[in-house]
C-alpha cells in the first residue's frame, strides 16, 4: 500500500520570442506491491514448509494477501523474526522464477529447496539472482540457465540433475555438491566444488577462491 509522491517542474516554450512558461505540479504514482514471499506457516507471512508448484489453488505465497505462485516472479524465502521457522519446501513441476531470495526466518532453520515430482526451478534461458542472506540449499534441479549468487550466506546446490549454463559468485559462498556447471566464475566469496559435482572451466580472480572436494 502507500503512495509515491513526485514532484515535477516542466518548462515548455511556446512564445515566439523564447519565453516559456513554467508548469508545476504534483502526482501520485501508487507504491509498488511486494516481492511474492514464502506463507508456509500461519501468518501474513509466516515461514514454515510446504510445496512450490503453480496449482491456482495452492495459496501459499503472500503479498498483501494469499495468493498462488505465478511464473515470471520474484520468489522470498523468510519472512523475519518472530514469524516461525524454516522448513523443506517441495518443487512440484516447473517453475519460473525471475529470482530467489532467502532471508532471515528468525525463528531458526534454514530452508531447503527439495525435489518433488518433476521438479524443476527453469531458469528460462537467463542469469537469475540468487542472494543468500542467511545459509540455504537448493537440493531441487535448478537448470536451464545461469546464476548470479549473492549475500553473504552460503548457498548449496545439491540436485542431482542440476545443470547450470554458467555461475558466478559475487558475494559469500557457492558450495555445489551435485550437478554441472558449464563456466564457474569465481570474482568474489568463494566456491566450493565437491565430488561428483563438476564444472568445465572455472574462473578466478580478483578476491576469489575455488576449494575442491
Amino acid at each position: 500500500g502507500g503512495e509515491y509522491t513526485l514532484d515535477f517542474i516542466d518548462y515548455n516554450k511556446f512564445s515566439p520570442n523564447g519565453d516559456g512558461w513554467m508548469i508545476m505540479g504534483e502526482v501520485s504514482i501508487p507504491a509498488l506491491p511486494p516481492d511474492p514471499t514464502w506463507n508456509g506457516g500461519a501468518g501474513t507471512p509466516a515461514d514454515g514448509p510446504g510445496t512450490w508448484n503453480t496449482d491456482a489453488e495452492n495459496l501459499i505465497w503472500w503479498v498483501v494477501a494469499p495468493i498462488a505462485w505465478t511464473d515470471g516472479s520474484p520468489a522470498v524465502f523468510g519472512a523475519g523474526a518472530g514469524n516461525g521457522a524454516a522448513g523443506d519446501v517441495t518443487v512440484e513441476g516447473t517453475v519460473k522464477p525471475t529470482s530467489i531470495t532467502f532471508n532471515t526466518t528468525g525463528d531458526g532453520g534454514a530452508y531447503r529447496l527439495t525435489q518433488g515430482t518433476d521438479g524443476l526451478i527453469d531458469l528460462d534461458g537467463q542469469v537469475r539472482n540468487v542472494t543468500a542472506n542467511v545459509d540455504a540449499e537448493i537440493a531441487a534441479t535448478i537448470a536451464n540457465g545461469g546464476l548470479n549468487k549473492l549475500g553473504d550466506g552460503i548457498l548449496t546446490l545439491s540436485g542431482a540433475s542440476t545443470a547450470l549454463t554458467e555461475a558466478t559468485v559475487t558475494a559469500g559462498t557457492l558450495t555445489v555438491n551435485a550437478g554441472s556447471i558449464a563456466t564457474l566464475n569465481v570474482p568474489a566469496g568463494r566456491a566450493d566444488l565437491n565430488s561428483p559435482a563438476t564444472a568445465t572451466t572455472a574462473n578466478v580472480s580478483n578476491t576469489g577462491l575455488l576449494a575442491l572436494g
